[in-house]
């Protein structure tokens, strides 16, 4: 399979980037610092 660059422009909605966005932010949160099995759940 072709993996190189298509120069294509993907747009997306607000709404899937707003989910993006709080799923970088999840990430970034769950990357810092040490995290009970509790909250990792509560995530």
């Amino acid at each position: 399979m072709d993996e190189r660059p298509t120069g294509k422009t993907y747009v997306g909605s607000d709404e899937l980037y707003a989910d993006v966005h709080r799923c970088m932010k999840l990430v970034a949160e769950m990357n810092t610092g040490y995290h009970t099995e509790a909250e990792v759940r509560e995530y």
